[in-house]
């Protein structure tokens, strides 16, 4: 409740909203369970436990050096007590599957953060971590490493699939028909209104998230850090070539609708709090819908009525984590060698089930 109700509330929830976000609540509070949770956490960290090696195999070494930064992610807490946060429930979550947290002292916060205006506040930090550089130059590096492979890119409006007999024939709504042996949906938020009729249940809801970005006058972290994340209010901050990202904001909202400008105002403040003395000069604004699921697993898996069409969408806040496993995991169900224990968690079906 205090992420929506509290003074600096991560969680918006806008009237006209009301009714589907409450109903999607209620499907994320079935799922907040003991037994649930560690399924969640296992198959979360199945997805992504390799994901720096699998971005260095798609990207190749040169591109993999130019738009990541490898490093530690830093989190903040409230001043209070070391030993509470060390318990924690995020930080045994962690630990269990052998990811380590480590409190940094008050001298090693300087060191890696040296214009952090609050140092009463707690670091922890989780070494081998890894940050995008530049979004748009990783994506072209992507395109273009794709098309030399002998792929085609094409940018067409598409509205559904057309299905006859268990297979989709061919890609509605597009300016040609497009034809091909294997057809992946991984359209986002978008995916659901994309797919053919069954009975299955299938929620997915698109939170609306925020950020903005500064421009960067001077390095802002030291010491190979990557990213600040700030533990209570939801916030991060990730040092960028193209400038400082600022990043939060869980939002319930009709898409279509336009962007609360004090979201960003605040996101600005709220670097301003913690970095006082760094100039601020907002350079950008952007906000996107995150596709998310109430056991916050994505949905990875072969339609059940059209057997060509593999869904791959529903990765919520965690996308740039999860892609390269999931692209590995499309290509061997496209090659009949998919792993079917490792898909089981994130089958279509699962809340049909329940």
């Amino acid at each position: 409740p205090s992420l929506i109700l509290g003074s600096q509330r991560s969680v918006l929830l806008r009237p006209h909203a009301l009714v589907p976000a409450l109903g999607w609540l209620r499907q994320c509070l079935k799922m907040a369970n003991s037994q649930q949770l560690m399924r969640s956490r296992d198959a979360l960290h199945a997805l992504h436990q390799n994901t720096l090696k699998e971005w260095q195999l798609l990207l190749g070494d040169d591109a993999w050096q130019q738009w990541f930064r490898v490093g530690s992610t830093l989190s903040q807490h409230l001043p209070g007590s070391g030993n509470s946060v060390m318990h924690g429930l995020s930080v045994a979550l962690r630990q269990q599957v052998q990811v380590e947290t480590r409190l940094l002292s008050q001298q090693e916060v300087r060191l890696r953060l040296p214009g952090l205006t609050d140092e009463r506040s707690l670091i922890t930090a989780v070494e081998n971590t890894a940050a995008v550089q530049n979004s748009t130059g990783l994506l072209a590096s992507l395109v273009n490493r794709f098309i030399a492979a002998g792929g085609r890119y094409q940018q067409q409006r598409v509205e559904g699939f057309a299905v006859r007999e268990g297979r989709v024939t061919h890609l509605i709504g597009a300016q040609e028909e497009l034809y091909a042996q294997h057809y992946v949906l991984a359209a986002g938020s978008a995916s659901v209104g994309l797919l053919p009729p069954s009975n299955m249940t299938l929620p997915l809801m698109a939170e609306r998230g925020y950020h903005i970005m500064l421009k960067r006058t001077q390095p802002l972290f030291n010491a190979g850090t990557c990213v600040l994340h700030d533990a209570h209010y939801k916030r991060v901050i990730t040092e960028m070539a193209e400038g400082i990202r600022v990043t939060g904001y869980v939002e319930y909202v009709s898409p279509g609708k336009p962007a609360r400008r004090v979201c960003y105002d605040q996101l600005e403040q709220h670097f301003r709090r913690r970095f006082s003395d760094y100039p601020t000069q907002r350079i950008a604004e952007w906000y996107g819908h995150r596709p998310s699921t109430p056991d916050s697993l994505p949905y990875i898996d072969r339609h059940p009525a059209a057997a060509n069409l593999i869904c791959a969408f529903g990765h919520g806040h965690y996308g740039m984590s999860g892609a390269p496993a999931t692209a590995r995991l499309v290509r061997e169900m496209v090659l009949g060698c998919a792993n079917t224990d490792m898909l089981a968690p994130f089958r279509l079906r699962r809340f049909s089930d329940c």
